[in-house]
């Protein structure tokens, strides 16, 4: 049963049958500070106290969780607008381009056009 708990790293606590008996851990060997940092302020509380405050800050974790839930929510929908915009400018761009293109033809054949009618007005003037 030790075996079970060691491999799932969980730290086990006796709690007596009285309630405003304190309770005592036994924390292996190895365990980060972070972990002791934690169940030290809990070495004075009761088992009541110890409970409700566990409770409570479960309560913080579940209501954080769903604030970040939430933002991720946010974030995805913010990012497959951005990736449908990016798409959108793609295409804009694409579009630029074609009609820039066009446009540089169109003044070529006008300046061909202008030549060929100075050319004609001169070759009629020489007539």
């Amino acid at each position: 049963m030790d075996e079970l708990f060691f491999k799932l790293q969980r730290v086990l606590v006796k709690i007596n049958n009285d309630p405003e008996w304190n309770f005592t851990t036994c924390i292996p060997f190895g365990t980060p500070y972070s972990a002791i940092d934690g169940v030290m302020p809990l070495y004075d509380y009761t088992a009541l106290q110890t409970t409700r405050m566990i409770v409570a800050r479960t309560r913080d974790l579940m209501q954080q969780l769903s604030h970040i839930s939430q933002r991720l929510e946010i974030v995805e929908k913010v990012r497959a607008f951005v990736n449908q915009a990016v798409g959108e400018q793609q295409k804009l761009h694409t579009k630029l381009e074609t009609a820039l293109d066009l446009v540089a033809k169109a003044q070529n054949e006008a300046e061909d056009g202008v030549n060929s009618l100075q050319k004609a007005k001169q070759d009629n003037r020489a007539l």
